[in-house]
């Protein structure tokens, strides 16, 4: 391979590691500037009771046939099922994020935050699996950048 061949290479190289390492700077940078922001805006606390834990195959790969990079795909998730009260009213909302491991037991009690202006807008201070993924996705975003910093140096 020429030498304009191989520093073309290391260009388009560092430059796709470039712009995956962006991408997984940028989501959970914007993650985390999101629920910042809903953790000071919803100012109404409220205790919400699990009122059930369903097990359902995961909805987002189900007969999609995409690969998740799992060893299986199509393992069931648990979903939990809140309810709450606020302004006198009664919420109760089905969790749209499914966990391989069940999170909680029917009847568990956890501290919310609800938006003032929606009360069907609500937020879990707490969320473990917020800080999962979000740390997931800063430790591939390191990874990434050590990756981009050492093929600058030794490539």
């Amino acid at each position: 391979m020429s030498a304009s061949y191989a520093g073309a290479f290391k260009a388009v190289f560092l430059a796709v590691f470039i712009f995956v390492d962006l991408i997984l700077f940028l989501v959970p940078f914007l993650m985390t500037r999101s629920r910042n922001r809903k953790l000071r805006e919803y100012t109404i606390t409220a205790e919400a009771t699990v009122i059930d834990m369903s097990r359902e195959h995961n909805k987002a790969y189900h007969g999609g046939g995409h690969n998740s990079g799992r060893h299986n795909n199509n393992a069931p998730m648990w979903y939990p099922t809140y309810q709450y009260a606020v302004g006198g009213q009664v919420f109760t909302h089905k969790s749209h994020v499914g966990t391989s491991a069940k999170p909680y037991e029917v009847g568990d009690k956890l501290k919310i935050l609800v938006d003032p202006n929606n009360y069907e807008k609500y937020i879990i201070p707490d969320s473990k699996g917020f800080k999962l993924a979000t740390g997931i996705l800063w430790a591939l975003f390191a990874f990434f950048l050590i990756g981009i910093v050492c093929a600058a140096l030794f490539m």
